[in-house]
């Protein structure tokens, strides 16, 4: 289950740091209206208008997102179940940052982690080596559109990218909303991650 919970932010190491693009995936309809009501943390004070929303028709939920974001469908990647990502590009094209979501076979153990026993949890390598690379800048335990659910804000040092990521758990599946940006950029697209999570139904 390790590599599992760890494939959001690889997925992410990999289009951001590599600057790399993505294939265009299903086309998503315009934005809805309907907005849930959660007790999440939120990332940023003021949001951005997202004109299109992404559904899921498989899981059931959905999210609004950027017209000129990128959409690649994630998952034939055997670790995940199912995944997708948006590359929300900078002025040269390039992607600045990611928003990540997946469905994972569920993982019983999310709501019995610590802020240190879920930084040992991704700081260890698959040679079961300590990787200092990851600092968990926040850890809690929150509701998220109803659901008992971790979040965790972390600092990847080898990009260096910022990372926040939502895990619950629903049925026999653990869902997964995620966004990851270039530390120089974070603060720069927190407005589209906060009108991505408060959009976000299931």
């Amino acid at each position: 289950m390790r590599h599992i919970i760890l494939v959001p932010l690889i997925l992410a190491s990999i289009l951001l740091l590599a600057g790399t693009g993505c294939d265009v995936g299903k086309p998503t309809e315009p934005r809805g209206e309907a907005a849930p009501v959660r007790d999440a943390v939120l990332d940023a004070e003021s949001t951005v208008e997202l004109p299109m929303t992404y559904v899921n028709e498989k899981y059931g939920f959905r999210f609004n997102h950027g017209k000129d974001w990128v959409f690649t469908d994630q998952s034939h990647r055997k670790e995940l179940v199912e995944g997708w990502t948006f590359a929300i590009p900078g002025e040269n094209g390039k992607p600045e940052a990611i928003i990540i979501s997946s469905v994972i076979k569920k993982n019983p153990k999310l709501l019995r982690y610590s802020k240190s026993s879920w930084k040992e949890f991704l700081s260890t390598d698959s040679e079961g080596k300590n990787n200092p690379s990851i600092e968990i800048l926040d850890f809690e335990k929150i509701k998220f559109d109803g659901e008992d659910c971790v979040y965790v804000r972390m600092l990847k040092k080898n990009g260096p990218y910022v990372s926040i990521e939502y895990q619950y758990n629903y049925g026999d599946k653990t869902y997964s909303l995620g966004f990851s940006a270039l530390e120089s950029k974070y603060e720069k697209h927190l407005p589209a991650w906060n009108a991505v999570l408060k959009s976000y139904q299931k």
